[in-house]
């Protein structure tokens, strides 16, 4: 499944009818970087690796997609908003 019809299934199918989750604009370029859902937390799960990699090719450079990353799309600037979404490294590991 795709980065956009997982979106797709929040907004549309109601993987969790009134789905509060947010969802990073413009949906063009981020709906490629979603990993997954997170049910429980009804978060959206995008890859960090991957929007640093789409941002670089939007803006020009790695430096300044890492800056717009951390003062525009970072967890800790959005601290209070429940919904904000999960951002995992590609080489995150769940110990089991």
């Amino acid at each position: 499944m795709t980065g956009s019809e997982i979106v797709e299934n929040v907004i549309k199918l109601g993987i969790h009818e009134h789905s509060e989750a947010i969802i990073l604009e413009p949906r063009s370029l981020f709906d490629r970087a979603v990993l997954g859902y997170d049910f429980f937390g009804d978060r959206l799960i995008y890859s960090y690796d991957e929007i640093i990699d789409l941002l670089t090719v939007e803006i020009g450079d790695r430096a300044s997609a890492l800056e717009h990353f951390d003062f525009n799309i970072s967890p800790e600037n959005h601290l209070g908003e429940e919904r904000w979404p999960v951002f995992l490294h590609d080489d995150f590991e769940v110990d089991e």
